[in-house]
C-alpha cells in the first residue's frame, strides 16, 4: 500500500498567490468568434488586406524571410475552406444576389480602415455575412446591430437573420446621410440555429457605402462584452493571472504584422486590426483595454507580453533596427501608462474615456514571447532598463535565463510541450534548481504528442503540477497552452476549451487546473509519499529504419521474422536487389515548419504492421558511408497528431506528426536518442560514442523488453537506456485556515488505496473533489460532460487511515484538524 506521511507542524513555505492562471493568444479564431463573440466575419471588409511588408502568391502569404502561410485571400487556410465548405467570393464572408459590390479605398470611415464597401443594389437586392461557419441565434436572447454607412440618396434597408428560408428575425432602417453616420438595430429571434445568415435587403435598391459592421449578444459576461459560457469556465479555474495577448502573435511575421498596443484600444471602429502568424485577420475588438477589464472581473493580475523589437524567431524572424525598435519601445511604455497612468496622461485620458478612470493594478511585464539570442538579450536590456527608470514597481518577466548573460530579471519564463510520459517523469523537474536564482513562470505547457485531448494526458499533466507545487518557492507562476479553439478554425491541437457558435466543452485538461486552482492553501506542508512505480503504457508498436536520405537497407526483421517497408513517413522506397534505398520526401509528408528545420533530410520508413508491442527485436543492415546518419525509431504506433479530431487510433493517419518513435540515430560517431522532430524535439538519453565502418553494411540491433532498451552495432552493445518509468502516484500537502488540503494524482491502471500518516487529529468526515475515468475518455460538443469532475462526502479521516485513489485520477482532500 502507497504510503503518503505529512507533516503538519513543519511548514516548508508560503502558496504562490498567483501560481495557476491563464494564458490567451489569438489563436483558433480564440478571440473574433470566442471570447470576443462578434457574429459577422470581415466586418470592416478588410480580411484580404495584404500588408506592404508581405508578399502575395497565389494561396499563400511569405513573410520578408520567405516564411509561407496559407492565407488564401483573406479566408485562412486551404483545410479551413475545404472542411467548412467556403464559397468563393470577393469579399470574404460577404455575398450578393441581385447586387453588385466593390472595395472602396478612397472614402473610408476613417484613417484606420483600409476600405469600404460600396454596394449597389438592384430592387430586392441583398448582401448576405455568413459568419463564422454560420450566424448563432438563440431564440429569446437579443442581439444588438450597429454600422456606419453612408448614401448619397436614401436608401430603405431590412436587416434580417435568416435559416434556409426562414427568416428568424428582421429590423428595418433608412441609410439617409450623405456622410457616415451610425446606425443601430436590435434582433429577438424566434428560432434557435448556429449556421443562420445575415442579410441585408434594399426592397427598393439604390448604392449604400458601409463603413463598418458589427452584430453582437447583448448577453456578456458581466455585462463588459465577452461571450458568457466561455468566461465563466475561466472563472471557474479561479485564475491568479492572465497572460496576453501572446503567443506568437505579439511577435508577427514582419514589423507591419507585430501587435502594437496602441493600436488595440479606442474605439473598435477606429482599431486597424491586423493578420497574426496564424494565419487570418483579427480586429482586436478584444483589446488591450479588454483583457485589462477581463483580468479586473476575474480578479486575476494582468500579465502583458509585449513586442521586444523581434518578430517571430520560430517563423525565421528579424530584429528590428532604428525607428521600427523604437516605436516598439515607446509602444511597451505607452501600454504601461495606459494601464496605471493618472487620467491627465495621453493613455490614462484614455482609458477613462473608455470607461475606467482607475488604474489596472498591472505589475507582471514579459518583455518578448520566446525570443532568445544575442538580438534578445541587447533588447530584452534596452526594455528593461527604459521600462524600470519609469515604472520601477514592475516585476520584469525574461523569455530565457538572461542571468547567465549578466543580465537582472525577476522570472524566467520556460515553456514545455511534450509526451505524456515527459510530464509524469519530470514532476520533479525543479527540486534541484538553484533558489539563488530567477524565480519561474512555467509559462506555456501541455501534453503535444502521444495520446491528447483525453484524461490520460490530463493526469500527466497534473502529475507535473504536483511537481510545481512542492517547488513554489520558485515556481511562482504557470499556465497551460493554447486556451480556445473554435473547432471550425483549428491551427493547432489540443486546446484547454473548444467552441462553436452556440456550444462549449472543455478538454479533461481543464479540470486538474479547475480543481488545484480552486484550493491553494496557505503553506506547503513536509511531507514523504512511499508509491509504487510505472512503466510507460503508451510505448507501443514495431520499428523504422532511420538514416540519410539515399541510404540502402538489407535483411530487416521484427523479432526475427522478414519485414517490408508498410508506410513511408519522411522519405520514400526505391527497391535494390538485396533490399531498398530511399529516396527524398516530398512536400506532403512534412508540414512547411519540420522541413524548415532539415526534419526531411532523415528518412523515417515503417517496417511492418505491429502496432501492439511493448516488446521485441528489430534488426537491420544499413549501407553507411562517411558523414552520413543512420538509425532505428523503436515503438512505431500511431498516436493522435495534433490537429486531428479522433482519438481512434484505426483513423489515425500514417505521418510524421502521429508517428513519434524512440530514434536511436548515430551521426559523427555518436548515438543520441530523443523523441519527436525538429525544435521540438526531446532528449529520452545522454548521448555515447558508437563507431561505425564507413563503406560497407553496419548491423543494428535494438532490442526492448518493456522496461529497458538495448542497442548494439556489428553485436557490440553501445547504449541502454530505460523506459521511461516513475512513480505512478504523486501528492502534496497544504496547509489551509480550516485544515489540510492534500492533492493526490494516479496515472496508473490500477485502483490505489493510499495510507494518509499525520502527526495531527482530523475530524472524521472530509471531502474529496475527484477527477476519474478511462484513460481514452474525452469531451466534445455533443457530450460535453463526459469527462468532469464530481465531489464526494467520505467519512474515516484520522490521524491515521487508507484513502481509496481511483485510477486514472486527480483528486483533492479537504480534512480538518480535530
Amino acid at each position: 500500500m502507497a504510503k503518503l506521511t505529512i507533516n503538519t507542524e513543519k511548514r516548508r513555505f508560503p502558496t504562490a498567490p498567483h501560481l495557476y492562471g491563464l494564458f490567451f493568444e489569438d489563436i483558433n479564431r480564440a478571440g473574433d468568434s470566442g471570447l470576443y463573440p462578434e457574429m459577422l466575419r470581415n466586418r470592416a471588409f478588410d480580411d484580404s488586406l495584404v500588408p506592404d511588408d508581405l508578399r502575395e502568391e497565389g494561396d499563400m502569404l511569405y513573410s520578408p524571410t520567405g516564411w509561407p502561410f496559407s492565407f488564401c485571400r483573406g479566408e485562412g487556410s486551404r483545410w479551413w475552406m475545404k472542411q467548412n465548405g467556403v464559397e468563393p467570393t470577393a469579399v470574404p464572408a460577404w455575398y450578393t444576389k441581385e447586387a453588385e459590390m466593390t472595395l472602396d479605398s478612397t472614402h473610408t470611415l476613417n484613417a484606420h480602415r483600409a476600405y469600404a464597401l460600396r454596394t449597389l443594389f438592384r430592387p430586392g437586392g441583398e448582401l448576405t455575412n455568413t459568419g463564422y461557419v454560420g450566424v448563432p441565434a438563440e431564440q429569446g436572447e437579443k442581439y444588438r446591430f450597429f454600422m456606419f454607412a453612408c448614401a448619397q440618396k436614401p436608401v430603405r434597408l431590412t436587416l434580417s437573420l435568416r435559416s434556409g428560408e426562414e427568416t428568424l428575425c428582421a429590423a428595418e432602417l433608412v441609410v439617409d446621410s450623405a456622410d457616415f453616420a451610425r446606425y443601430e438595430a436590435a434582433f429577438l429571434p424566434n428560432a434557435t440555429t448556429q449556421d443562420a445568415r445575415f442579410v441585408i435587403t434594399a426592397p427598393d435598391g439604390g448604392e449604400v457605402l458601409f463603413g463598418f459592421t458589427s452584430l453582437m449578444p447583448e448577453d456578456t459576461f458581466l455585462g463588459h462584452g465577452l461571450r458568457r459560457d466561455l468566461a465563466e469556465k475561466l472563472a471557474a479555474m479561479h485564475p491568479g493571472f492572465l497572460r496576453f495577448p501572446g503567443g506568437c502573435v505579439v511577435e508577427g511575421m514582419s514589423v507591419s504584422t507585430a501587435t502594437r498596443f496602441a493600436e488595440t484600444v479606442g474605439p473598435v471602429w477606429e482599431r486597424p486590426g491586423h493578420i497574426n502568424v496564424w494565419g487570418y485577420r483579427s480586429t482586436d475588438g478584444l483589446g488591450y483595454h479588454e483583457y485589462l477589464q477581463l483580468c479586473e472581473d476575474l480578479h486575476a493580475e494582468p500579465l502583458y507580453v509585449c513586442n521586444c523589437g523581434m518578430t517571430c524567431q520560430g517563423r525565421q524572424g528579424a530584429p528590428m533596427e532604428g525607428e521600427d525598435l523604437d516605436e516598439m519601445l515607446q509602444d511597451a511604455l505607452d501600454a504601461v501608462e495606459y494601464a496605471v497612468g493618472p487620467t491627465d496622461s495621453r493613455w490614462g485620458a484614455l482609458r477613462a474615456e473608455m470607461g475606467h478612470p482607475e488604474p489596472f493594478p498591472l505589475r507582471y511585464f514579459e518583455i518578448g514571447n520566446e525570443n532568445h539570442g544575442p538580438a534578445y538579450l541587447e533588447r530584452y536590456e534596452m526594455f528593461r532598463k527604459a521600462l524600470l527608470e519609469r515604472y520601477p514597481q514592475l516585476i520584469i518577466i525574461a523569455n530565457t535565463h538572461v542571468e547567465r548573460d549578466g543580465l537582472p530579471l525577476d522570472i524566467a519564463d520556460e515553456h514545455f510541450y511534450n509526451p505524456t510520459d515527459w510530464f509524469a517523469n519530470h514532476a520533479d523537474h525543479y527540486d534541484d534548481y538553484d533558489r539563488s536564482g530567477p524565480e519561474i513562470f512555467v509559462g506555456e505547457f501541455a501534453v503535444t504528442s502521444g495520446p491528447m485531448r483525453t484524461l490520460y494526458p490530463a493526469i500527466g499533466e497534473a502529475m507535473f503540477m504536483i511537481g510545481l507545487e512542492h517547488n513554489q518557492d520558485i515556481v511562482k507562476l504557470a499556465a497551460y497552452a493554447p486556451l480556445f479553439e473554435n473547432v471550425h478554425y483549428r491551427a493547432w491541437s489540443p486546446n484547454l476549451i473548444a467552441f462553436d457558435n452556440l456550444r462549449s466543452c472543455v478538454i479533461p485538461s481543464y479540470y486538474p487546473w479547475k480543481l488545484f486552482g480552486s484550493h491553494r492553501g496557505k503553506y506547503v506542508l513536509e511531507s514523504s509519499f512511499d508509491a509504487p512505480e510505472m512503466h510507460s503504457p503508451v510505448m507501443r508498436g514495431g520499428a523504422a529504419v532511420l538514416g540519410s536520405i539515399g541510404m540502402t537497407y538489407r535483411n530487416v526483421t521484427w523479432n526475427g521474422q522478414p519485414v517490408s517497408p508498410t508506410h513511408e513517413i519522411i522519405g520514400h522506397v526505391q527497391p535494390e536487389k538485396d533490399g531498398f534505398r530511399t529516396t527524398p520526401a516530398d512536400n506532403d509528408q512534412l508540414p512547411a515548419y519540420l522541413a524548415s528545420q532539415g526534419c526531411g533530410n532523415c528518412a523515417l520508413i515503417v517496417m511492418g504492421e505491429d502496432e501492439t508491442s511493448h516488446s521485441g527485436v528489430f534488426e537491420m543492415e544499413a549501407l553507411v558511408q562517411e558523414g552520413e546518419s543512420v538509425g532505428i525509431g523503436l515503438y512505431c504506433g500511431r498516436v493522435a497528431p495534433q490537429g486531428h479530431p479522433f482519438n481512434d487510433p484505426e483513423n489515425f493517419p500514417w505521418n510524421a506528426r502521429s508517428v513519434t518513435p524512440v530514434r536511436w540515430v548515430i551521426e559523427n560517431g555518436v548515438s543520441s536518442f530523443t523523441e519527436g522532430l525538429g525544435m521540438r524535439a526531446v532528449r529520452v538519453a545522454p548521448s555515447v560514442p558508437a563507431q561505425l565502418r564507413y563503406g560497407t553494411y553496419n548491423r543494428l540491433r535494438m532490442e526492448s523488453d518493456g522496461e529497458k532498451i538495448k542497442c548494439y552495432v556489428n553485436d557490440v552493445l553501445t547504449a541502454e537506456l530505460d523506459v521511461p518509468h516513475y512513480p505512478a502516484l504523486r501528492a502534496v500537502a497544504l496547509e489551509d485556515a480550516d485544515g489540510v488540503i492534500v492533492k493526490i494524482v494516479n496515472i496508473s491502471k490500477k485502483d490505489e488505496d493510499v495510507r494518509l500518516c499525520f502527526d495531527c487529529d482530523l475530524a472524521a468526515d472530509y471531502t474529496a473533489e475527484v477527477l476519474t475515468g478511462g484513460p481514452d475518455a474525452r469531451n466534445t460538443l455533443e457530450e460535453p460532460d463526459a469527462v468532469h469532475d464530481v465531489q464526494l462526502k467520505l467519512s474515516g479521516a484520522a490521524r491515521s487511515f487508507s484513502h481509496h485513489v481511483p485510477a486514472c485520477s486527480a483528486s483533492v482532500l479537504l480534512l480538518r484538524k480535530q
